[in-house]
């Protein structure tokens, strides 16, 4: 028992340096966390189909835990006083990535911003079981034309979130192309030098 324990805490300490070391970890953990928190919101989100409060309400779902995870993560990875303003630069650019995958899962989703587009006072209910969208219907409302918009913004809410996940991956992939690039420009003064040193032995 007390070998399972003590393995068990080592695990545990191993996991949390791993993700305090590396960004690449905490933010895949915090991305598990957020699918699954997205997951639960989902089934439980109700829209309140009152034109006003669906922006206030969907703004602070979208805002809030994406402010969170940012925080969270600036936290975990350290902001100390001594890293220079490009390390700082590095570590505001890696807190960011959890809070842009929370806002592609809702993006993904698309009931949150069909809700905030929704100018239909009633009940939010659903449309499509198979593919689980709602809308805002009122009991003796013709919803037919309500029901041509929800379906223009769950689409539209999922194309925003294909455009923004294409910019991330550029972005992403611009970094390390940077990266790879300083890595040689670094390495090759050395290899000039080694021969230098070749020739003069």
């Amino acid at each position: 028992m007390e070998l399972n324990m003590s393995a068990n805490m080592i695990w545990i300490s191993t996991l949390k340096s791993e993700i305090e070391k590396s960004p690449v970890a905490s933010n895949m953990v915090f991305g598990f966390i957020l699918a699954c928190l997205e997951k639960l919101l989902e089934m439980e989100f109700a829209c309140p189909c009152e034109s006003k409060q669906n922006v206030r309400l969907v703004v602070l779902f979208f805002i809030g835990p994406a402010l969170l995870a940012f925080v969270l993560m600036i936290k975990i990875q350290g902001c100390e006083s001594k890293k220079s303003w490009k390390e700082r630069i590095g570590l505001l650019a890696s807190s960011c990535v959890s809070s842009v995958v929370w806002i592609l899962l809702m993006l993904f989703d698309g009931q949150y911003v069909a809700c905030a587009f929704s100018s239909q006072s009633g009940r939010f209910v659903v449309i499509d079981n198979a593919s689980r969208q709602k809308l805002c219907k009122a009991d003796n409302h013709n919803a037919s034309q309500e029901l041509i918009n929800t379906q223009k913004w769950y689409s539209g809410s999922q194309e925003a979130g294909m455009w923004l996940l294409l910019l991330a991956a550029v972005i992403g992939l611009c970094l390390m192309l940077n990266k790879c690039c300083k890595k040689e420009e670094q390495g090759q003064p050395n290899s000039g030098e080694n021969r230098t040193d070749v020739t003069s032995v």
